[in-house]
């Protein structure tokens, strides 16, 4: 009979929002349009926001902040982090974005996001991940990977010439992957080498906002939020995103933005073999090429 123990609370980690917040804290003096704002707005909501299709592709130079863990059916874990397995903590990946306006008020959106991050060293310390245990002083190579796939509905609620704000939701596919290998030698002739590996596909539903600020003719900012709570069937735990940035009309069809990202993952999966939990907050800046037609 399996002894009872404790549910395992993940760690929630401390937001580091501070260069999200110095970029959000100035939507207040940029949004106040200037005195042509109805004939700018008209401009930049027609040239950049106002087509049928929009195609985005971006590049983001993501920082992590990682907790996982994943017991073993006797309820034994322990929070692991980036720096026990010597993994870097930074990546450059590249992101997707599109969106069809259907209807004047009325839009599909999808996407696709990714981070993946390796590393090895010695342990420091004793570990224990997925029912395999790592001993102080086992060579280790790590890998951690995390996507998210996004397709939502959205609804147009409001439209200005310098101000135009979405709503709606859809759903989130989130792929989180983390895998652990050691090799200890036994002799000079032998060795043994044992794999952790498992993987969270979580299928939720989300809510989603969009608000675009027209500034000028040729300039505007985007901010795109989002929540979903992650408490549906067998997984518990919450998402949520937002990616602030200033978009530059290059052109009647292309628009080319600099911008900031935060996300924080929550997710932990119930099982019968012992539960399985990410908690990872990912942020950086990002660029981001848009055509529109």
């Amino acid at each position: 009979m399996k002894a009872a123990t404790a549910p395992h609370t993940p760690v929630r980690l401390s937001p580091k929002l501070g260069p999200f917040l110095a970029l959000l804290a100035l939507v207040p003096a940029l949004v106040v349009a200037p005195a042509n704002a109805q004939s700018d707005g008209d401009a930049i909501n027609t040239r950049i926001f106002g087509h049928k299709h929009q195609i985005s592709v971006g590049a983001a130079w993501q920082k992590a902040d990682v907790i996982l863990f994943a017991e073993s059916q006797s309820g034994a874990s322990a929070d692991i982090t980036l720096n026990d397995l010597d993994i870097d903590d930074s990546d450059s990946t590249f992101y997707f974005d599109y969106r069809y306006r259907f209807k004047e008020r009325w839009a599909l959106a999808a996407g696709a996001y990714t981070f993946s991050a390796s590393g090895g060293h010695a342990l420091e310390r004793d570990l224990s991940y997925n029912g395999v245990d790592f001993t102080v002083g086992t060579m280790t190579e790590a890998r951690l990977e995390a996507d998210a796939y996004i397709v939502d509905l959205l609804y147009n609620a409001y439209e200005s010439p310098s101000l135009s704000l979405w709503v709606g939701g859809g759903v989130h596919a989130l792929d989180l992957g983390a895998s652990i290998s050691g090799e200890v030698s036994v002799n000079e002739n032998e060795s043994s080498f044992e794999v952790a590996d498992d993987t969270l596909l979580a299928p939720v539903p989300n809510f989603r906002g969009v608000g675009i600020w027209t500034l000028n003719q040729k300039l505007a900012l985007a901010l795109k939020t989002g929540w979903l709570s992650a408490n549906v069937d067998n997984y518990s735990g919450d998402f949520i995103y937002a990616h602030l940035r200033a978009v530059y009309s290059v052109t009647d069809n292309i628009g080319l933005s600099l911008g900031y990202q935060y996300t924080e993952i929550d997710i932990v999966e119930e099982r019968e073999r012992g539960d399985l939990g990410f908690d990872v907050v990912l942020q950086g800046p990002t660029i981001t090429l848009g055509f529109s037609f």
